[in-house]
């Protein structure tokens, strides 16, 4: 049975999901738990696979931008110690919401919530599985399970994570 929402409400999650369909062309690579993580400070936001995409991404030159450092955390951390990367000078981070229409991470409230209470700026993304259902429904699950945004000043915009197949060996 459909769920009737709210004229506003129906709004807000369209331009959600808007944001979330829009945010397929930024591309950010998070290291499988099974890969050896790259060193503090190495890994950048919107940067292809060089193995896979071909190219090295579009980084500009280290000295031409201003870096803050921040982080991404998913149910492989478990509960994390938000003032202790606070102190060592990470301020913003992205919390792994959903997958596929099928997981939610079981420490998404501690993480999304916690790295906001210390002062972080926090976002929450979706790692897509487009082998499994719709965009249009991936996009719909995460907003209903922590994807929605806020317009608090400290909330990113969700970001969809589109990897290399994780799960076996084609695209």
């Amino acid at each position: 049975m459909p769920v009737h929402r709210s004229g506003t409400a129906r709004a807000r999650r369209l331009t959600t999901a808007g944001i979330l369909l829009a945010a397929f062309s930024l591309l950010f690579t998070l290291p499988s738990a099974a890969a050896t993580a790259p060193a503090r400070g190495s890994a950048y936001m919107g940067v292809g696979v060089l193995a896979h995409d071909g190219r090295g991404g579009g980084t500009p030159p280290l000295a031409a931008v201003t870096q803050t450092e921040g982080v991404d955390v998913s149910s492989h951390q478990g509960n994390v110690a938000w003032s202790t990367l606070w102190n060592s000078g990470v301020k913003w981070a992205y919390t792994k919401a959903t997958e596929g229409t099928y997981y939610t991470n079981p420490y998404f409230a501690q993480q999304y919530n916690g790295s906001y209470n210390v002062g972080m700026i926090r976002g929450a993304y979706h790692f897509a599985t487009p082998d499994t259902t719709s965009g249009a429904a991936q996009a719909n699950y995460f907003v209903d399970h922590g994807g929605g945004w806020s317009r608090d000043g400290r909330t990113l915009p969700g970001v969809l994570d589109v990897e290399w197949n994780p799960y076996g060996a084609a695209c």
